[in-house]
């Protein structure tokens, strides 16, 4: 079979909220211009299982934002939420304009797909944003438990171990209880949102590593990065 004949003829619609690149004074051409952007291999495997990606905007206006995700939520299936830096675990937290803008209106998508009734999936920082979402609170990791959780040097390439609990979906899902993930982050979660359960925790800090929510059809976070492939990444 051919990978047209293979792709569906009425895929779902996959919303894929984009990082953001604020942009550098000192660059040459483009990158001194803000970018709104996705990791290559995250749409090649959204693709793969035959999901037509929908890349989502980042409004100019905070005013026309929860209207926008509404429609995002209309026009779509599902909802992802990709990496990316730290999120504002505090209000009174120092981050730029330009990521607080990303912070809200991932929260309006989260919301808007939620009421829907629609799949959502939080990747790394996207679980870390769902947290917060339910109500929940953020941490950062200490020097040296970060680096066993993340290591930019080699990005994709870093793995730690994560244990799945007995009775969660995961377990259901990957007929294991334990495994090796990609892993880059260096916030986590500190309190569980209301209404969300824990998933995986790692077995060496108990740092959280998945949670899911109790009260929606299908809401769910990894603080690991399952699009990466440590065969061909690194």
């Amino acid at each position: 079979m051919s990978e047209s004949a293979a792709f569906p003829a009425h895929p779902p619609r996959i919303a894929v909220a984009p990082r953001l690149f604020a942009g550098e004074q000192g660059a040459r051409g483009a990158w001194r211009q803000q970018q709104l952007f996705f990791e290559r291999t995250l749409l090649e495997r959204l693709t793969d299982a035959g999901a037509l990606v929908v890349g989502t905007c980042l409004p100019r206006s905070p005013t026309l934002a929860t209207r926008i995700a509404n429609a995002y939520a209309g026009a779509c299936d599902g909802l992802l939420l990709q990496g990316g830096g730290n999120i504002a675990s505090t209000p009174a937290e120092a981050l730029s304009e330009h990521d607080l803008a990303r912070d809200r209106f991932e929260l309006d998508l989260v919301a808007a797909f939620i009421a829907a009734d629609k799949a959502v999936l939080g990747i790394c920082r996207g679980m870390q944003l769902l947290n917060v979402a339910f109500g929940g609170s953020l941490r950062v990791l200490p020097e040296a438990q970060a680096a066993h959780h993340s290591n930019p040097a080699i990005y994709a390439a870093h793995a730690h171990d994560v244990e799945l609990n007995d009775d969660g979906y995961l377990v259901r899902l990957f007929g294991a209880r334990r495994g090796r993930v990609c892993s880059a982050h260096r916030q986590a979660v500190h309190r569980l949102g209301n209404g969300l359960e824990q998933e995986a925790a790692c077995p060496d800090d108990g740092c959280i590593e998945a949670i899911k929510s109790s009260r929606h059809r299908y809401v769910l976070g990894v603080q690991w990065h399952p699009e990466f492939d440590t065969a061909t990444q690194g």
